[in-house]
């Protein structure tokens, strides 16, 4: 599935709609500018494939360790926050992502 369609799967089970509701009170509560900087990165990868998202991921990360902008902190808060609002299957899949790059 490519991150498109993810996005626009639709909410079918109880653990899936619990985890959609976290999601959306965490989204609630972060300014409009975040909202915005979040909208228009799901936009500018929305028709990327699963390959392509990690090939991506890779890149930006190696770029900012190149440069020293890479905060190994910054990643383990996204991790904390992203591991929390997501079911099980997802999360061993962001536990390989985040060992990628670490």
């Amino acid at each position: 599935m490519d991150f498109k369609s993810f996005c626009n799967t639709k909410v079918e089970n109880e653990s899936s709609k619990k985890t959609y509701q976290k999601a959306s009170q965490k989204f609630n509560n972060i300014s409009e500018n975040e909202k915005e900087k979040a909208e228009n990165l799901v936009d500018k990868y929305k028709g990327y494939s699963q390959q392509d998202l990690m090939q991506e991921l890779l890149k930006i990360t190696n770029e900012k360790k190149r440069n020293g902008t890479y905060n190994s902190e910054q990643m383990q808060n996204t991790y904390n926050t992203l591991s929390g609002m997501i079911p099980e299957d997802q999360r061993q899949m962001l536990d390989n992502i985040f060992k990628a790059i670490k």
